[in-house]
C-alpha cells in the first residue's frame, strides 16, 4: 500500500513540474507570437509607404503607366523571393532545436 501511494505522489509531483514548464513555455510562444506580429505589421506599413513614394516619384517622372509597372514588378519580384526563400528553408520547430543543440566539428576538436 504504501509504494502505490509513493507512485501516485511521484506521479503527481512530475505532473506539477511539467505543468510549470508547459505554462512557461507557453507565455513564451505568446510573447513570441506577439512581437512577431507587430514586427511584420510595422514592415508591412513601411515597405507599403515605400512603394507609394516610389509610384508618385515615378508618376511625376516618367508617367503613370511606366510607375505603375514598375512598381508592380518590384512588388512581384519581392513576394516571390519571399516565397521560394520561406518555402526552401522550412523546418520544424524541433528540427531547429537539434540543429541548434548539435555540438560542430572543428579541425581542432572532433565530436565524440
Amino acid at each position: 500500500m504504501n509504494l502505490i501511494a509513493n507512485v501516485i505522489i511521484s506521479f503527481l509531483e512530475l505532473m506539477e513540474a511539467e505543468g510549470k514548464v508547459f505554462k512557461k513555455n507557453t507565455e513564451n510562444l505568446v510573447k513570441e507570437c506577439i512581437w512577431k506580429f507587430f514586427g511584420g505589421l510595422i514592415v508591412f506599413v513601411s515597405a507599403m509607404i515605400f512603394l507609394f513614394v516610389i509610384y508618385l516619384y515615378l508618376k511625376e517622372s516618367y508617367g503613370i503607366y511606366i510607375a505603375l509597372i514598375s512598381v508592380a514588378s518590384l512588388m512581384f519580384v519581392s513576394g516571390m523571393t519571399m516565397i521560394i526563400k520561406i518555402s526552401k528553408g522550412k523546418e520544424t520547430l524541433f528540427q531547429a532545436e537539434k540543429l541548434n543543440d548539435t555540438p560542430k566539428e572543428t579541425k581542432d576538436s572532433k565530436v565524440l
